[in-house]
């Protein structure tokens, strides 16, 4: 009996979209800094309606699942994670992004609760007790799961990344989030269920706020291109920058 090949992140995403974001990830691939990779997203983004930026963005992340693909995700992860998108915008890239159901959505949404201008009833989450929290994070409801993504104590996080709902998706985007305290990416890099995942990995590496002794660990485990991406990082701590240039010595660092 012959078995199913496994599946590829780009079967969902509509052929137009897929070239567009190939197009476009590879030309800010290419791009020497990453403050310009993000500005040049950004402009992009502001050519198009909110909806195509939804589509457009949720292709780059997908495709940037696919190891041999040399698309850039960290810029998308970085520009979704500053303060350079205004909180209109972002509110309806959320929609947009939930209504087509893209992991993007939960970092939306993390944007949106931390943000000061954002609706008192989701702040209203935070003002659970941490016992209700926890119980909470044991849930089969994915709705409730994405709210406790948002703004994770450690606590939290512990049962979160044992229940069995969490995707892979849901623990890249909380491993690049640059918010939050350096404990919860300690979590994820310590997670026996999710550490040894190559994007997560990658993702603790280019996050500033993971431990330097973590981020320094997992340098081995990266792949050239993204060990050249470390060397460029000027958000990231010059040590953890010389030590990829070592692990791409002598030929290309």
């Amino acid at each position: 009996m012959s078995s199913n090949p496994p599946s590829d992140p780009s079967d969902d995403i509509a052929p137009d979209w897929l070239s567009q974001a190939t197009a476009l990830g590879r030309k800010l691939r290419a791009l020497p800094e990453p403050a310009m990779r993000q500005h040049a997203l950004k402009r992009a983004l502001a050519g198009i309606s909110v909806a195509d930026a939804a589509h457009l963005l949720d292709a780059i992340y997908q495709l940037g699942a696919q190891r041999d693909l040399a698309v850039d995700t960290q810029s998308l992860i970085d520009l979704l994670n500053s303060d350079d998108l205004s909180y209109a915008y972002t509110s309806s890239l959320y929609e947009q992004a939930k209504r087509i159901q893209s992991p993007i959505a939960q970092m939306l949404f993390s944007r949106l609760t931390n943000s000061e201008d954002s609706d008192p009833a989701r702040s209203a989450d935070r003002e659970l007790t941490l016992g209700h929290r926890k119980s909470l994070a044991r849930t089969a409801d994915r709705q409730q799961l994405a709210r406790l993504l948002a703004n994770p104590e450690a606590e939290v996080l512990e049962i979160l990344l044992e229940n069995p709902l969490l995707t892979e998706d849901d623990v890249v985007l909380l491993a690049a989030r640059r918010d939050g305290s350096a404990e919860l990416r300690r979590l994820i890099g310590q997670s026996p269920r999710w550490n040894r995942r190559y994007r997560i990995r990658r993702a603790l590496v280019l996050n500033p706020s993971t431990p330097l002794s973590m981020g320094a660990a997992m340098l081995h485990f990266l792949r050239r291109a993204d060990l050249r991406q470390v060397t460029q990082s000027g958000a990231l701590h010059q040590q953890l920058r010389e030590l990829a240039a070592d692990l791409l010595q002598p030929s290309d660092a």
